[in-house]
């Protein structure tokens, strides 16, 4: 069974921890985020899974305003990608953090990405 479901919206990473003297926090920003795409996930029926999932994350990005008429000509057809923040890594971290409860009971389920 697959479930495909698109959060739209800014493209964003797991941010790190804030550590200060009356704790840990996550940071806003992650929270919002997080919550944006269990709301969509929700939506789409996701429910949780005991088994082993595959998960497949497709971040779409636009292409950078700075780019020359070029470089945006490569880009349109994918001889070259912005290489800017987030990290591939942080945003399927933040993904698969969001889907704990939603579409799985752990993000340690994933056997495949």
């Amino acid at each position: 069974m697959s479930i495909i479901f698109e959060v739209p919206g800014k493209v964003r990473g797991k941010q790190r921890p804030l550590v200060t003297k009356h704790g840990t926090f996550t940071p806003k920003q992650t929270v919002n985020a997080e919550a944006t795409i269990k709301l969509f996930a929700r939506q789409a029926g996701c429910e949780p899974n005991i088994n082993p999932i595959a998960l497949d994350v497709m971040a779409l990005r636009q292409i950078p305003k700075s780019f020359s008429k070029s470089k945006r000509i490569d880009a349109l057809a994918g001889r070259i990608f912005p290489l800017t923040p987030p990290d591939v890594d942080n945003t399927d971290k933040l993904v698969s953090d969001a889907l704990n409860w939603i579409a799985y009971e752990d993000d340690r389920q994933i056997v495949d990405s």
